[in-house]
């Protein structure tokens, strides 16, 4: 009875433990992590942060697919710097959907920025 009692004890620990969501992350944007962690955590979401090379915007949505696959992630954002722009792609794998957004502000982003 006992040993039962340990048994679910260390599931329930183990199940609380573990994140809800995961959201894979890709940007080297020290700021902007730290903000997205700040605002997904209360809900229970947790950041994942890669390395991994933007893709082009045709294959995006397909690579983003991809790495919330493997990361058994529910979503992928990119923050993606080029040419003095940035660009917040976000993909949503429950609904297989991408938003695209072009940043007034390019990196870094910072609290006396943005």
């Amino acid at each position: 009875m006992i040993l039962g009692a340990i048994v679910v004890l260390a599931a329930v620990s183990r199940a609380a433990a573990e994140p809800r969501e995961i959201v894979v992350v890709i940007a080297d944007d020290a700021a902007f992590q730290s903000a997205l962690d700040a605002e997904l955590a209360p809900a229970g979401i947790t950041t994942r942060r890669i390395e991994a090379t933007p893709p082009t915007l045709t294959d995006i949505a397909r690579v983003s697919r991809a790495l919330a696959d493997r990361e058994h992630a529910t979503a992928t954002i990119w923050l993606v710097s080029a040419a003095g722009t940035t660009t917040l792609v976000a993909y949503d794998r429950d609904v297989d959907r991408m938003l695209v957004r072009a940043l007034a502000l390019a990196e870094p982003l910072d609290a006396l920025r943005g």
